[in-house]
């Protein structure tokens, strides 16, 4: 007797073969996007970690998965298709935490704090179209055609920083574009005055102007000459020492120093003329050629506002999509990104590093001067309750590596992280208790007990 095929059979029969053809098409799709996130930009294939091994070898199962069974492989195809949709999930989940921006408006929104919107390009518009003549700090990467490269910014401007808070932090520079009232340059104040060395966290980022560090010294009796900016490495520091602070011959330079790039920015430091700072006697004089200096500065507007104008949210969404479609921030989590493998090149900076300290160190001292080394956590640090894993291979973390540097080269070591740890609410020093600078209080806080510090040892 015959099958008799009923219509409730034939679309089942049709459900089942469009299901087998699916799952060979799905694992086909699925095999060649893995490799895809493997090789994209910012993944080293051969940095030979178990992970990565892993990695491949899930690729060539999914390729396998092709040629099961049609049974197998539909029930296959069912359970990687729930952990794919778990990975993109804790992908977005964790790119929308990456993202500051937005994760900062948000805790903004939450907290009842009121955000400025507005981008970096708008605020100085803004000021510009009423009359306050703005300007962005203006980041350094090459010398001028007239053969300088500056330190500073452009001198005797409202300059325009960030928005950690809810606010733009904006300053007025001083007679050398540094973030200081300008008679600091004229006062004295006996065994009460030192200079500041580093990057955005002394420089003042993102609070309002004489919230930074060194108008907090300043609140306490202290003439502080504020020499850092945003962006600057080790080398930065030296050379701005030399430029600017050694003729003050002040009593104490304290050099601050963030563990979150400082050492990463030796990297691109070393392809300027700033190594030149490393032999000894090397100076630009820009003092004395501050007028140039403000023209080369100023020409450069027009490349930095044009910039600053191409940064809005759109940009901004391509890379979070960007960063969707690789699944980058799982991949950073599991160690597939070259932001692992990067610790190699930084580690490779520790010899110059210890050369800044001990040129720094020495012309420091010849000045009668003593150098302070303030060492500043990362946000991630922090959270994390000052846990660090050592690079591979090394047996030492970064941490270690920079404390026995310093200590061969025999600089004080001030370590900030074991006083935000002590800390009832650590967080509560961070920009609306998320990643970012260090708050108001958090400055004070830091100036605080660092003159705390130099009290006692008086």
């Amino acid at each position: 007797m015959s099958k008799v095929h009923t219509p409730t059979s034939i679309a089942g029969n049709k459900i089942e073969r469009a299901a087998v053809k699916i799952s060979r098409y799905y694992f086909a799709a699925l095999s060649i996007f893995a490799v895809f996130i493997l090789i994209y930009r910012d993944v080293s294939i051969f940095s030979g970690s178990m992970l990565e091994i892993l990695a491949y070898l899930v690729s060539f199962i999914l390729v396998i998965c092709i040629f099961l069974p049609s049974d197998i492989r539909i029930g296959f195809s069912l359970l990687t298709f729930i952990v794919l949709a778990f990975l993109v999930g804790a992908n977005v989940y964790l790119a929308a935490s990456a993202n500051n921006d937005w994760a900062r408006k948000f805790r903004a929104l939450t907290a009842g704090v009121d955000f400025d919107a507005r981008s970096k390009h708008e605020v100085i518009m803004d000021f510009r179209r009423g009359g306050v003549d703005a300007v962005p700090q203006i980041a350094q990467t090459e010398s001028s055609s007239q053969g300088l490269y500056p330190l500073g910014g452009i001198s005797r401007k409202l300059t325009v920083l960030c928005n950690e808070l809810g606010f733009f932090a904006t300053y007025h520079s001083d007679r050398y574009g540094f973030n200081n009232p300008d008679e600091v340059y004229d006062n004295v104040v006996p065994g009460k005055s030192n200079v500041v060395l580093g990057d955005s966290f002394a420089h003042g980022a993102c609070v309002h102007e004489g919230q930074d560090v060194a108008s907090a010294f300043r609140h306490r009796g202290w003439n502080s000459l504020n020499l850092a900016i945003s962006g600057n490495g080790p080398l930065h520091a030296l050379a701005s020492w030399i430029e600017y602070g050694q003729d003050r011959k002040p009593d104490y330079v304290l050099w601050m120093f963030y563990e979150g790039n400082d050492l990463e920015n030796i990297i691109s430091e070393m392809v300027t003329p700033l190594k030149k700072y490393l032999d000894q006697g090397f100076t630009q004089d820009l003092q004395a050629q501050q007028d140039e200096i403000s023209q080369i500065l100023s020409a450069k507007l027009k490349i930095a506002y044009e910039r600053l104008r191409l940064r809005p949210e759109e940009n901004v969404s391509i890379m979070f999509f960007n960063q969707l479609l690789t699944l980058y921030h799982v991949r950073k989590l599991l160690g597939l990104t070259r932001d692992r493998s990067r610790i190699n090149e930084i580690l490779a900076t520790l010899p110059t590093f210890e050369q800044v300290a001990r040129r720094l160190q020495a012309n420091v001292e010849a000045t009668g001067a003593k150098l302070i080394f303030v060492y500043l956590p990362s946000f991630t640090t922090i959270t994390a309750g000052g846990f660090r894993s050592a690079p591979p291979k090394t047996g030492a973390d970064l941490k270690s590596n920079v404390r026995d540097i310093i200590g061969r080269a025999g600089i004080s070591f001030l370590d900030f992280e074991k006083v935000i740890l002590s800390l009832p609410d650590p967080l509560a020093v961070f920009p609306l208790r998320i990643f970012g600078h260090l708050n108001a209080h958090g400055y004070d806080l830091l100036a605080n007990w660092i003159d705390e510090k130099l009290a006692i040892e008086n």
